[in-house]
């Protein structure tokens, strides 16, 4: 692995959970993870996450605690196989191992364009089942940085993509 550009979501159970960008450009064109359970102490050998593909790009990971059992996980980073476009935000509701298409596609066909990104928690709206995400990007070869705010249905996780 070209492991660099990670980030480090805390899990519900308290582990860290690695994910990283992989620089090979002949790789599994997917981020890699690695979890340490002791806070950061030793970390657990890479391993590839085939449900988070696209090209060598920066991704953003949070977690959101929603209550001392619940914490899932966000995703935001192009899923484009071919470049930086297709940008979308995906959920995880255990730990990282399965992720859910969450929302529109964030960039456009006609204007397309996923680079670097940012999650943000907003809070919680319908009580609790919907969580609102700030995703600030890259937008393609302009210069500068696109703002949206992204609706999240936590009750939807029922099938994976």
């Amino acid at each position: 692995y070209a492991p660099n550009e990670c980030q480090l979501p805390t899990l519900v159970n308290g582990s860290l959970l690695m994910n990283v960008r992989d620089a090979r450009v002949n790789g599994c064109k997917c981020r890699i993870m690695s979890v340490s359970n002791d806070n950061g102490n030793t970390w657990a050998p890479f391993y590839e996450q085939p449900m988070l593909t696209g090209p060598v790009c920066q991704g953003s990971m949070i977690s959101v605690f929603t209550n001392s059992t619940s914490a899932p996980l966000f995703y935001s980073a192009p899923q484009s196989l071919e470049g930086r476009e297709d940008g979308y935000v995906k959920a995880s509701f255990d730990g990282g191992q399965t992720w859910w298409l969450r929302g529109d596609r964030l960039d456009s066909a006609a204007d397309p364009g996923f680079g670097y990104s940012g999650l943000v928690d907003l809070g919680s709206t319908a009580g609790g089942m919907q969580r609102q995400l700030g995703v600030v990007y890259e937008p393609g070869q302009e210069d500068g940085v696109t703002w949206k705010s992204v609706s999240v249905d936590l009750s939807l996780a029922t099938t994976a993509t």
